[in-house]
């Protein structure tokens, strides 16, 4: 049988949540290796780590567990990643850069008809990523835009700040067209998770979807994004903040500094 992770040590890091087999796996790793991962998915190269699994089932946390957890989400192609590293500081503030174990989760809610029927589940989830290494040290986590759809989930269910990080839509779009042909799916594969979202573009007829290029995909699943974003920041309140990756990029030590004092 597997040996069950020790939850209580944050060294067990909550890396994945299999849909297939219904088992959350956990991989052994120090605080300093999940600081240098730029991402912490399928990209990760986890050879040498342990790893131990625990069924799905056995995650769940009562609805009083409130971690306290900050949050960067993004549209891509934003500056995402190089605004949770430079937040990055040991001993005050571990960057999670988009964990896939997110990824799973907000999956499980597209696949329930967008509302999760074990909210104890999302509860854990959060719960594991707020245990600290250090008591003093906050946690930061940049999901993938793919797990966007978790917003609420996240504000309902932890405290802390979010910061709403975009790119203009003309960006988004260079940045879709620099990408190498077989990457060039990207726009409609997030469309498809959007629509799964409840977005209304989902009803549109499947011809007009079908005659849209790349660049008019791309888009759209930008502003289905925004709206996702418009919509949690009316909910949050002054939890939430936005920011625009380009006025980042003219003053990058100017908006590092803000974010320190905003999210941390």
């Amino acid at each position: 049988p597997d040996i069950p992770p020790d939850l209580g040590n944050p060294g067990w890091f909550l890396y994945d949540l299999d849909l297939t087999t219904v088992f959350a796996r956990f991989l052994h790793v120090g605080r300093d290796a999940l600081s240098r991962q730029a991402f912490l998915d399928p990209r990760w190269s986890r050879d040498t780590l342990a790893e131990r699994r625990l069924p799905g089932a056995e995650l769940d946390a009562p609805a009083g567990a409130r971690p306290r957890l900050n949050f960067i989400w993004h549209t891509s192609y934003c500056c995402s990643t190089v605004i949770a590293a430079a937040l990055d500081a040991p001993g005050r503030n571990l960057a999670l850069k988009e964990p896939q174990a997110l990824v799973g989760l907000a999956n499980l809610k597209r696949g329930q008809q967008g509302a999760l029927k074990r909210p104890g589940l999302a509860r854990a989830v959060f719960s594991l990523y707020g245990r600290r290494f250090t008591p003093d040290e906050q946690v930061l986590i940049k999901p993938s835009n793919y797990a966007n759809n978790l917003l609420a989930e996240a504000g309902e269910m932890t405290d802390g700040r979010h910061l709403m990080l975009y790119s203009s839509c003309r960006r988004f779009l260079v940045s879709v067209l620099k990408r190498r042909e077989d990457l060039r799916a990207y726009p409609r594969e997030l469309f498809v998770a959007l629509a799964n979202d409840g977005h209304p573009q989902a009803a549109w007829p499947m011809k007009t979807l079908l005659c849209l290029t790349d660049l008019q995909m791309a888009a759209l699943a930008w502003h289905m994004q925004a709206a996702e974003m418009r919509k949690a920041m009316a909910s949050l309140g002054d939890r939430a903040v936005s920011l625009d990756g380009d006025r980042f990029l003219a003053a990058p030590r100017e908006f590092v500094e803000l974010g320190i004092g905003v999210l941390l």
